[in-house]
C-alpha cells in the first residue's frame, strides 16, 4: 500500500494493543490492520484510536468462533466504510479515495450495508 501520509511509528499503548490480540487472520490481518490504521489514522503516529474497535477493549472482544466468518466480515466493512465517511465529514468522494475505491462501488456498498 502507498500512502501520503508520513507515519513515524506506532504508540506504545497500540504496540500492546496488537501484540495482546491472538490474530485469527495470522499476517495478513495484521498488514490489513496496520493499513486502515494509516489510511484512516491522521499521524505522525499510529495510536489505539487508530486501530478497530476491537483492540479498545479486551474483556469486549468476540471470540472468533462466536459468530461467521461473513458476519464478522461484515461488521469490519461497515466499520471501515463509517469510520472513512466520518473522517472525510461526510464527503463520500473523498471517503472512497481515502479507502482506495472507485466513487460508484462505494455508493453501492453503502447501500449494500445499509450504512446511512
Amino acid at each position: 500500500m502507498e500512502s501520503k501520509k508520513e507515519f513515524l511509528e506506532i504508540t506504545s499503548e497500540a504496540m500492546a494493543k496488537l501484540s495482546a490480540y491472538q490474530w485469527p487472520g495470522n499476517v495478513r490481518e495484521l498488514a490489513n490492520t496496520i493499513e486502515r490504521a494509516v489510511v484512516l489514522g491522521r499521524g505522525p503516529e499510529i495510536s489505539v484510536k487508530d486501530l478497530p474497535s476491537r483492540f479498545i477493549g479486551t474483556d469486549s472482544r468476540v471470540k472468533p468462533e462466536a459468530r461467521s466468518y461473513r458476519a464478522a466480515m461484515e461488521t469490519a466493512r461497515r466499520e471501515l466504510v463509517s469510520q472513512a465517511l466520518q473522517q472525510s465529514n461526510g464527503n463520500r468522494a473523498a471517503a472512497a479515495k481515502a479507502l482506495g475505491l472507485h466513487e460508484k462501488y462505494f455508493l453501492r456498498l453503502i447501500k449494500t450495508l445499509a450504512i446511512t
